[in-house]
């Protein structure tokens, strides 16, 4: 969360070109890159370079989410440049720097891109963290107010049982409800043979030390993604995961300690799942978790994202099964650095643009909670190395540096206005896509256009269900707000209503497929 004092080194040279290295710097900002709307934003900017014309044919320029000019290019000349934002208002602002000449590169050495994010936050006080909340995020900075209910930072390989209560109360102190993981040293194993008695022993008896050292951490994650690596193709690997849940659940039952267990499955196999499913070992499970990344394009969830909830719905009812869903990992890598392609490993990946990730996150809580998933962790809070071609670097809502990307702003937009609420109706007809969360009189209106075609909706047709509703807000994406008529202009990219009624509404979730 803290602006870095070093925030960018701009403008190498090519190879054979004349010309000068030219250094940017931030040297004087605010102390965090999110903000509260109405809060000034100042920078100083210092261009230094080997010539007398350093900072000759760069300017800057400020721009919305989508990338849109919000203020005329300003030259940056050498020497200092005081640079104010047009606007406290909420939503993002990114500071872009510019370079006339195309065949300039800004920062190729440390991938730093030629935009700053900063991002302002509504002054209202965010939704009150309940258990009950189906947001959660993976590896957040715990001091940030912005962050949901629920979150993954710990596994049992963390810290020892004896400093497991420190940590614990460390994140209940401050409101958050914490999904560890049991893997790892002591979990994984050799699971071509049956697993020993005498190791069974030794994991029932480790987990009733954790257990026992704090007994209201009530769910636990058991195995990382172990559909993905070979054990899951061993003989003996849905015994021995069988054993081992009802090893760690005796633990629990011997100590009088109410405990459910949860099982991940990584990516779309679907074939993964119905073999999990028809296993014995699904017994042993209260909950599923699926984590669908869909790799390598992430293509928008209109496209997959109700099918996939469907076909594994499907299956457990094919065995006799209703699990609940949570979807404990679940994001999309972003092309920070504006690449003609990313990789994972040596595969290639496009990644999202940055506004298109923003739109994807929302998208993807939206029709996940509508579709009966109980809770949505985001992977992941902060890009974890500074790699500009590794996507697995880039699938934070905050870059390397600590620069929010849209996506931030979008992820507050969507806790803010689903916050508690719960799914109540929705409609996919032609091409518009309109869902309604619902809580005591309050209701928040999600809506955009499949395919990203442009769309006019009038608020009748918006409401419709809602009696006596008055709107509250408008706002878009990333929580700017927005102003209309009679009607709304919509595209591909999610608007918020926020919505209040004396009344109940009237609920529906039934729809034609999406």
């Amino acid at each position: 969360m803290k602006a870095p004092t070093f925030l960018l080194l701009a403008l190498a040279p090519l190879i054979g070109s004349a010309q000068a290295v030219v250094d940017i710097d931030v040297v004087d900002g605010p102390v965090t890159n999110i903000l509260t709307s109405g809060q000034p934003l100042s920078l100083s900017i210092r261009v230094r370079g080997a010539g007398r014309d350093a900072g000759k044919g760069l300017s800057y320029e400020w721009r919305d989410f989508r990338g849109n000019a919000v203020s005329p290019g300003t030259p940056l000349g050498s020497g200092t440049t005081e640079v104010t934002a047009p606007t406290a208002k909420p939503g993002y602002l990114g500071l872009a720097f510019v370079a006339d000449d195309p065949d300039v590169r800004i920062n190729p050495s440390t991938g730093l891109r030629q935009e700053l994010g900063f991002v302002f936050v509504p002054s209202a006080n965010p939704p009150a963290r309940a258990a009950g909340s189906p947001f959660g995020i993976v590896h957040p900075d715990l001091d940030d107010p912005n962050m949901p209910t629920w979150v993954k930072t710990l596994t049992w390989n963390t810290t020892s049982a004896r400093y497991w209560p420190d940590e614990i109360a460390k994140r209940r102190d401050a409101g958050y409800h914490e999904l560890p993981l049991v893997s790892g040293n002591g979990w994984a194993g050799d699971d071509s043979s049956n697993i020993a008695d005498a190791q069974l022993d030794e994991l029932s008896s480790r987990f009733g030390t954790y257990i026992s050292a704090d007994p209201n951490v009530r769910y636990w994650e058991l195995g990382r993604e172990e559909n993905l690596g070979r054990r899951f193709e061993q003989s003996a690997y849905f015994d021995n995961l069988a054993a081992k849940a009802a090893a760690l659940r005796r633990a629990a039952v011997e100590r009088g300690i109410s405990v459910k267990f949860i099982y991940q499955i990584g990516g779309r196999s679907l074939t993964d799942a119905r073999k999990f499913f028809a296993s014995d070992a699904a017994e042993e499970f209260d909950i599923v978790a699926p984590h669908p990344y869909y790799w390598p394009e992430f293509p928008t969830p209109e496209k997959w994202l109700a099918r996939f909830i469907g076909d594994r719905r499907a299956a457990m009812q094919e065995n006799g099964l209703d699990m609940p869903m949570w979807f404990t990992e679940i994001g999309a890598p972003q092309n920070d650095a504006r690449l003609p392609t990313m990789y994972s490993g040596r595969h290639p990946v496009p990644g999202h643009r940055r506004e298109e990730n923003a739109a994807y996150l929302v998208k993807t809580h939206v029709i996940a909670l509508a579709s009966g998933v109980e809770k949505v962790f985001w992977y992941n809070y902060v890009d974890r190395k500074p790699d500009i071609s590794d996507v697995e670097e880039h699938f934070g809502l905050i870059d390397y540096w600590g620069y929010p990307k849209p996506a931030y702003a979008a992820y507050v937009t969507t806790l803010r206005c689903i916050g508690n609420k719960r799914p109540a109706a929705r409609s996919t007809a032609a091409g518009l896509h309109v869902y309604r969360f619902s809580a005591a009189g309050e209701h928040c209106v999600v809506l955009w256009s499949h395919p990203d075609a442009a769309a006019t909706v009038s608020f009748q047709s918006i409401i419709e269900g809602v009696p006596a509703a008055k709107i509250d807000s408008i706002s878009d994406t990333v929580g700017a707000p927005m102003t209309a008529g009679d009607a709304l202009e919509i595209d591909g990219y999610p608007v918020f209503l926020r919505m209040t009624s004396e009344t109940a509404a009237k609920d529906s979730v039934s729809d034609s497929p999406d």
